[in-house]
């Protein structure tokens, strides 16, 4: 129904037809109709900001060189880049998991660290373990590195709070708690 129609008085007049003394309704559209609307065109789909289940797909961190910040690959031609795949701390998973390594130390009677660098390093490397999947193109002596070497790879530097100098665990950890290395399905500013 057009808008001007609600008023039929005025559609009449404009028309300048009346029966009796009341004014014909609906006897001329002065504006298009109004359609329905589509709840598509009014409503924004809000599952694009899920990032809890898009965390659970891990994300590819090519690793940087610890000191110079470099992006690391497996040769020389720079083809094969060196991945650590991730999952996002906003998973499900990755919370369960950090749930369990919380209760384990707290059984242990560890509820915190000793404030030594080394206890805080070991907090680090406890918490980024349930975050990684797996790996491509790096390798420990000739064999390709696999979950089972979590301990010393995380463990390869300590942290330092050099600017700039960036450990591998701080790496995955930074990677992963950043949404938007998640979420690629949100819209962008």
């Amino acid at each position: 129904m057009c808008r001007l129609c609600i008023l039929p008085e005025y559609a009449a007049l404009k028309r300048g037809g009346w029966q009796g003394n009341r004014a014909v309704p609906d006897v001329v559209h002065l504006a298009p109709p109004i359609p329905e609307p589509n709840l598509k065109d009014i409503q924004m789909d809000f599952s694009k900001f899920d990032s809890r289940a898009a965390a659970e797909t891990p994300g590819r961190l090519q690793l940087k060189d610890p000191v110079t910040g470099e992006l690391l690959f497996a040769d020389t031609d720079r083809k094969k880049p060196c991945i650590v795949l991730v999952v996002g701390t906003e998973s499900r998973s990755a919370q369960a998991a950090l749930r369990a390594v919380q209760k384990a130390k707290m059984a242990e009677g560890k509820t915190e660290a000793d404030g030594t660098l080394e206890s805080v390093q070991q907090a680090l490397v406890e918490g980024a373990k349930p975050l990684i999947k797996g790996f491509e193109n790096i390798a420990r002596g000739d064999r390709a590195v696999t979950l089972d070497d979590l301990d010393w790879l995380l463990n390869l530097q300590m942290i330092n709070g050099q600017q700039g100098e960036v450990s591998f665990v701080e790496q995955i950890t930074g990677y992963a708690t950043k949404r938007g290395n998640y979420l690629g399905n949100a819209v962008k500013p």
